[in-house]
This record gives structure tokens, sequence and C-alpha cells, in this order.
């Protein structure tokens, strides 16, 4: 099983929305897929339809391993289920388990799992919830827009990546930085570019998510992007699901 956290301690620089998306885009290709919400903001939650069974802080606490069965099937995809949040899974929470559970409990309940795929969505900060989130996961998906503040932040946020792969999870990469909200015209776009290529690399994402109204009307009705049918957006992220593909194997 691969697992995928999108990770970025800026909000709204569209994590649940890529989850989300990326998420149809690999069950559309025939993948089991699973979605953790780990966001106590519950967004993912919110914007997926679902025959609720469990959720993530019951599974947390219960501290038993999960099977596929225990995730709620989605109307997304048949291929498609989620472990969604009540908005009650906070860091707060974590003041149950002991020191030696604490930065463990996510993937002490994920061993018995094995989707094709298992991604994650954070909270936007780096608290013990994202934490978990990585030492969890074998990648690591940041999202950024072109936007100074967005790019400043990403390499503390690299620099804790390479903690977590030295100290708890030898497993970690950073599979890509993934440009959101690319307005074309916007002359910004270059120079911030630049500096992204300049100190990432071939991290940086071929693709890129154009701005797009049509993810909001789609979040309102409670569709992804494949569904709503949006050219664009769905060309936009099934580019990315391919790229994501070609990097993994």
């Amino acid at each position: 099983m691969v697992t995928i956290s999108v990770v970025n301690n800026k909000g709204g620089v569209g994590k649940t929305t890529t989850v989300h998306n990326i998420g149809v885009g690999l069950a559309n290709e025939g993948y089991k897929v699973g979605l953790i919400d780990f966001d106590s903001q519950a967004n993912l939650s919110m914007t997926l339809k679902f025959e609720h069974k469990t959720d993530l802080k019951t599974a947390l606490l219960k501290r038993k391993a999960l099977e596929i069965s225990d995730f709620s099937q989605t109307l997304d995809n048949e291929n498609l289920y989620i472990l969604p949040n009540l908005k009650d899974t906070t860091s707060q929470m974590f003041a149950e388990f002991s020191d030696i559970e604490r930065l463990d409990a996510l993937r002490n309940i994920l061993t018995l799992l094995d989707f094709d795929f298992l991604l994650i969505d954070t909270p936007p900060n780096l608290d013990i919830q994202t934490y978990n989130s990585m030492i969890t996961s074998n990648y690591i998906l940041v999202p950024v827009e072109y936007d100074i503040y967005s790019v400043s932040g990403l390499k503390v946020l690299v620099e804790n990546i390479d903690k977590i792969k030295a100290r708890m999870n030898p497993n970690l990469e950073l599979l890509g930085i993934l440009v959101t909200k690319v307005d074309e015209r916007e002359s910004i776009n270059k120079p911030i570019h630049d500096i992204l290529k300049r100190d990432f690399d071939e991290k940086v994402f071929k693709t890129f998510i154009h701005t797009n109204k049509q993810f909001k009307h789609a979040q309102v009705n409670r569709l992804n992007i494949f569904n709503f049918r949006d050219r664009k957006g769905s060309n936009d992220y099934h580019k990315l699901t391919k790229e994501i593909l070609k990097r993994i194997k």
C-alpha cells in the first residue's frame, strides 16, 4: 500500500481539493483508494457522499487495526473509500495517549489495510496530527500557490520531513511540490516558479492546477471535478494522477 500525505502548514492552498481529486483520479485508473480526513475542519468529509460506518477519532481511541470494511465506500467511485472526521479529532485528543503511543497512533491502526493507495488530508499546521500523518506515509505531496508567503515556508516543512525520515520513518520521501490556483495571466508566476525550481528542481511537478471557480461549485454540490464534468479541472487532475503514478513507479 502506498500512503501519501498532502501537507502544507499554510491554509488555503488546495490540500482537500487535491486529496479528493487525486483519490478519484487513482480510483478511475482502477486502483482501490482509501482517504483519511485528518483535518479537524472535516472539509473532506463534508464534501464526499457516503454511508457512515466509523470515524477517525473512534478508530484512534479504540487502538484497533482497521480493515477496508471499516472505511465507508463513497458515491464518487466504487473504488474510493473514506475514513471521515467528525470535527472532533483535534490535537487535544492525543493527550489521552502515552508519550510512546502519541506519534504512532495513526500508523498503529493502519497495519492491516491493503488499499493500493491511501491518501491523508492534514490540517494547515505542523501539529501532532500532521506528524502522525508523516510518520505513517511513504510520500509527502505539498501543494503551494505562486505566492511568496506560500513558498517561503517550504524549507521549514522540508526540514521537518527530513527529521521525520531520519528519526521515525526511513521510508518517507517528498513526492513533489504541486503548484495550485495558477492564473497564467499573472506576471508573478515566473519569478516564483524560478525560486521553486532553484530550491527543489525536479521535485516540482510538471503538472499544475489552474485557478478554476468550478472547484467551488463542485464542492457545494458534493461532487469531485471529474463527476462535475469540468474539462479544465478534470484534465489538470488527470494529468497529475498520471505524473504521480510515473513518479512512484
